[in-house]
């Protein structure tokens, strides 16, 4: 598998079904397999304000509850950081 260039992920509707469901359980996934460049960011945009801290608390939950493959720790521990909401 190829590794992607360093690029920004936006993701309008960054607390809805869409994003909780499919956005960040592929995103994690290319994570885990290591697909993903070092300089990779997701800025989630939404109506409510929220923390980074918050979305990515949210984010990890959504994704015990959808991800197809278990929530790997080291592999959280190096998306979380990458994770900003606006």
């Amino acid at each position: 598998l190829e590794v992607a260039d360093p690029c920004t992920a936006v993701i309008f509707g960054a607390t809805g079904d869409l994003a909780k469901r499919k956005l960040l359980p592929a995103l994690f996934n290319l994570a885990g397999r290591r697909a993903l460049a070092d300089a990779f960011r997701v800025v989630g945009i939404g109506r409510k304000p929220r923390s980074d801290e918050d979305y990515r608390e949210k984010g990890r939950q959504d994704l015990i509850r959808f991800s197809p493959v278990p929530v790997d720790d080291t592999v959280w521990a190096w998306v979380a950081p990458r994770l900003a909401y606006a």
